[in-house]
């Protein structure tokens, strides 16, 4: 009988991202693909609200599966900041849900201020994933109006991980628990909007240059062992972080092939194990890991 033994190659350290998602021309794929913990929203366009209000600086949705869904909005009005909430519900034969249990409150114009900012920056850097959404859980909406470009909005699926789409809709949640009366200390509400934006600011950082090329790590967490029944094959590329101090953190898919995606799970977690050289300033890097099936 004939052994086989898996052997995952490192084929090189990228400098640089040199492969491009190629989907199926023949649309017979399934193109979905998990790619990691998501750290941004997913745009879903812009257009005009079909019901008041309207000219909002910041709109959320927390919209869960077996459970009723709330809105909020905060608008300027007569140079007052006024903070809207509402419970949607819909009646068989409705298209659209209506807004029901409505209330409303003045907020100081630092809070509007922060939300406002919060909102925008985290809508505009939205992109979409391959990684599609779950069945059961909670779809968390945000929009705003920003002049000039119109009504750019974004969502997250129930966010579990530690990464701005959970810290967003955190702040989402505890600002409609103000808005309901259920927590209506304005002060703690404006330094947790704060701490988020100031968390979510440093997050972004500046730009995050490429590292030199030809950089390879010290040390490299041997590949894992967890083998499957079935023979995996495929390339995995992934993209990461390398600190100053040499660890690399934020792990995602660039890029995959692969037949085992678990296996491309695996590797994520195992990356962050790697240990590089000292760097002057933290830099994006990238390798690539190819499944293999040797005799």
């Amino acid at each position: 009988m004939k052994l086989y033994s898996l052997m995952l190659v490192v084929w090189a350290a990228l400098a640089q991202v040199t492969f491009a998602y190629e989907p199926d021309v023949t649309q017979q794929r399934i193109e979905s693909a998990y790619v990691g913990p998501l750290d941004h929203l997913i745009p879903v366009g812009s257009t005009f609200p079909v019901q008041a209000p309207r000219y909002y600086l910041a709109k959320f949705g927390i919209h869960p599966s077996f459970s009723p869904a709330f809105e909020w909005c905060v608008l300027l009005q007569e140079k007052r900041y006024v903070l809207r909430s509402w419970r949607l519900e819909r009646s068989k034969g409705e298209d659209v849900p209506r807004q029901v249990d409505t209330l409303e409150t003045e907020i100081p114009k630092e809070m509007a201020a922060v939300l406002y900012t919060l909102w925008a920056n985290a809508i505009l850097d939205a992109r979409y994933s391959r990684q599609s959404p779950g069945l059961d859980g909670t779809t968390y909406e945000f929009s705003t109006f920003l002049r000039g470009i119109g009504y750019p909005s974004a969502r997250t699926w129930s966010p579990e991980e530690d990464l701005p789409p959970k810290w967003l809709a955190s702040a989402g949640e505890d600002v409609l628990a103000y808005a309901r009366g259920q927590n209506r200390d304005t002060n703690k509400l404006l330094a947790l909007l704060q701490a988020t934006n100031k968390r979510l600011s440093a997050y972004r950082g500046p730009a995050i240059a490429t590292c030199a090329p030809g950089l390879v790590p010290s040390y490299m967490e041997p590949a894992t062992s967890s083998l499957p029944r079935i023979a995996p094959r495929g390339t995995l590329v992934l993209g990461f972080i390398v600190e100053q101090s040499g660890a690399v953190t934020t792990p995602y898919i660039i890029s995959s092939t692969s037949t085992w995606q678990r296996g491309d799970q695996l590797q994520m977690e195992n990356v962050t194990k790697w240990k590089y050289p000292k760097q002057q300033q933290r830099c994006r890097h990238s390798t690539t890991f190819k499944w293999a099936w040797d005799k």
